[in-house]
């Protein structure tokens, strides 16, 4: 994955080729699939969101046709409510139930690991919150009524009430079962010993 460092004078400089790239070079990139990351050479922030807001920028400025300004004053005015609205409408369910089950899985983990959570409750916790639900008959019925084409590109690109309900419902669980698990004091397992 490629690493860009921001310096204080602007540049750019691809860590991997170690030469300056320019923000087009980086859109190159993006282009041909790469993940790249953007970093402030001083702060160790990762910039790499601004970064693509500049080269979405500069692309605007060049071509000069693309996206109507009343966008972008829309987006200004309604603030992040309507960015996050868009993003949501960019990430399918799928993706977003993915990175949900990653997340509680590296807690989890960490619990198991760090001793906070026993091996045996957390497979059980990880098998409850990460197991699929049955589908509810409301969205099957919704399968027999024919969609329109708008209503089809909604319902395939954002998660729906019931998805996310589900999803805060998980969390909520999880949150649940670490803090009555934290609450426990409980003992230690002695070591096995160790063969000599």
């Amino acid at each position: 994955m490629p690493l860009i460092k921001r310096y204080a004078n602007r540049k750019l400089y691809d860590t991997e080729s170690k030469r300056y790239i320019t923000l087009d070079g980086i859109a190159e990139m993006i282009r041909q699939q790469q993940e790249v990351t953007v970093i402030d050479h001083e702060t160790g922030e990762d910039i790499t969101a601004l970064t693509q807001a500049q080269i979405i920028f500069e692309q605007e400025r060049k071509l000069r046709s693309g996206i109507p300004h009343a966008v972008f004053t829309n987006l200004i005015q309604t603030g992040s409510d309507t960015l996050s609205q868009v993003w949501r409408a960019l990430i399918s369910p799928d993706e977003l139930k993915k990175a949900v089950n990653a997340e509680i899985e590296k807690r989890v983990q960490v619990l198991m690991q760090t001793g906070q959570l026993g091996d045996e409750d957390g497979i059980r916790m990880l098998d409850l919150l990460l197991a699929s639900p049955p589908e509810p008959e409301a969205a099957k019925s919704d399968r027999a009524a024919p969609l329109s084409g708008l209503e089809k590109l909604i319902k395939q690109h954002a998660p729906s009430q019931e998805q996310l309900e589900q999803l805060t419902k998980q969390v909520e669980a999880l949150t649940a079962e670490v803090e009555r698990l934290t609450k426990l004091k409980l003992p230690r397992l002695p070591k096995p010993p160790t063969k000599k």
